[in-house]
């Protein structure tokens, strides 16, 4: 056996003392109707020994140990050598069935010595056979198998999203509260930050935010909302945030930091997943980038090029609250999830999106980050950079943690409340989309008299937004958004009322 399963061996043995002590241990006959019964018998004895230490997860073939708050993947298989406490047990087993049979012969009782000694080779038999890994290996699927067994399908794992368990306890989201963890909770998706309390401090996380945001408290406040109820991971909102601003403006740090603090419950995503892509994907294609959803609490996306667009019909299936479907690279089955995310999109250009889509802009919500951090600030929008910030902040992981804690439970008494300058800001973003009303209002009269024929308007339209740089809607779309504003005649050929071309 290898050198660090051996290892392992050795702790295992010097353990099962000890889990006698803090676990009853199983009665004499039980261990020996077990020894009688094979592979079987083995099972179940170790199914007795581990519940609650160990199980098997039939979606993912892995074996989990519990951790002492939540449940950790079992990557070097120490399930195989934790068999030992099965051993360990048929062990004493035959010593005690060793002293009585010469108890029974030292008082003459012959036939209680004889039965003893054949117990005691029983034992000693599935000691020999425990020693055979493809014997232990048939007695791990037998402990598997069953509704009384250590299986799991794997719909258990992570099923209370208000419980976010770290390394040193699990938190009740709910009210804040803090308790050590379950193994019938089925955690297993951890925050890798301690967490110390709600009042734990982050003086350097505190300043960071109010330079970032330009001293707007409020601004900071509702970012702390809108990621503490990403920490529920529950979808009630239905919204995406947008973290818009050109330059070294903090919002990368930002993020950097929260993934620090938060590890596997949040993570990024391709912006392709959002955007508007050349080529549809089929159905029955694989998508990783979906099922990296899975689980997640906050993700987030970047996206820097110019002129792109924001897929709308995508967009509202993300962050709308069904059920996601995915499929693996080499999967053969769709997996259905339902979703836990939180959606933030960072930018430095305002990606394009219909102004006149009311349940998308519902949505959408723009936060701006207007200062810029440089190493010689001369500007009133700039601020001095500091190196080191990142650093700073990580020493501040369960500060920040307690944070983004406080801003759950202030979300579940108050909500988002966007403050007026998102409000505003978004207002602004959906009005600069609007650029069919841009046309209106570099192109045409406005009036009740005014009239104009739909292909000289098209023509119009297409030439003005050439000359513009933008990408024209097609004569179809075009079609459909005048006739939802102006009332209209057919008369061989269609014509507008109410608008009419400038000369």
């Amino acid at each position: 056996m290898a050198p660090k399963a051996t290892g392992i061996r050795e702790k295992v043995r010097k353990k099962i003392a000890q889990e006698r002590r803090v676990h009853a241990a199983p009665e004499d006959e039980f261990v020996f109707r077990c020894a009688m019964d094979g592979q079987r018998g083995d099972a179940r004895l170790l199914v007795k020994l581990l519940k609650d230490r160990y199980c098997f997860d039939h979606a993912s073939g892995m074996w989990y140990r519990w951790a002492g708050h939540f449940w950790v993947e079992d990557e070097i298989n120490s399930i195989l050598v934790v068999l030992d406490e099965v051993v360990g047990e048929y062990e004493h087993q035959a010593q005690k069935t060793s002293w009585q049979a010469v108890n029974a012969l030292r008082e003459g009782d012959k036939a209680l010595c004889k039965e003893a000694e054949k117990k005691r080779q029983v034992l000693l038999k599935k000691i020999g056979k425990l020693q055979e890994r493809d014997w232990r290996k048939k007695v791990l699927d037998f402990a598997a198998a069953g509704p009384e067994s250590l299986g799991i399908s794997g719909k258990e794992w992570d099923r209370y999203s208000h419980l976010l368990p770290c390394p040193n306890g699990v938190i009740d989201l709910r009210d804040g509260s803090f308790r050590g963890g379950r193994p019938e909770d089925y955690l297993k998706t951890i925050c890798p930050t301690e967490y110390r309390g709600l009042h734990e401090l982050a003086p350097h996380w505190d300043e960071f935010l109010l330079t970032i945001f330009n001293g707007d408290a409020e601004l900071a406040a509702y970012v702390r909302r809108v990621l503490g109820y990403s920490l529920l991971g529950q979808v009630v909102e239905h919204i995406m945030v947008i973290w818009w601003g050109v330059g070294r403006n903090g919002k990368g740090t930002l993020v950097e930091i929260i993934h620090y603090v938060l590890g596997e419950l949040s993570g990024p995503i391709p912006s392709e997943l959002l955007l508007e892509q050349s080529r549809t994907r089929s159905s029955a294609a694989p998508s990783p980038d979906i099922l990296a959803l899975r689980g997640k609490r906050l993700v987030w996306a970047s996206e820097t090029q110019e002129g792109r667009r924001l897929d709308a019909a995508k967009l509202k299936w993300l962050v709308g609250g069904d059920t996601l479907v995915g499929r693996e690279v080499y999967g053969k089955r769709l997996l259905r999830f339902p979703p836990s995310h939180t959606m933030v999109l960072l930018t430095n250009h305002r990606p394009h999106l219909a102004a006149d889509d009311d349940a998308i802009w519902e949505r959408i919500f723009l936060v701006p980050f207007t200062v810029s951090f440089v190493d010689q600030p001369f500007a009133p929008h700039q601020r001095p950079r500091d190196k080191e910030i990142s650093e700073k902040l990580k020493k501040e992981a369960s500060g920040i943690l307690a944070w983004l804690v406080q801003g759950c439970l202030e979300w579940q008494k108050v909500g988002l409340q966007p403050p007026p300058m998102v409000v505003a800001a978004t207002r602004e973003y959906r009005q600069s989309e609007d650029t069919l009303q841009d046309f209106f209002d570099d192109c045409c009269i406005l009036a009740p008299h005014a009239q104009v024929k739909a292909g000289e308007l098209y023509e119009a339209y297409r030439d003005w937004c050439n000359r513009n740089g933008l990408k024209p809607l097609n004569g179809k779309s075009f079609g459909q958004k005048l006739r939802a504003r102006f009332s209209w005649k057919k008369s061989g050929t269609i014509i507008y009322e109410g608008i009419g071309l400038k000369m």
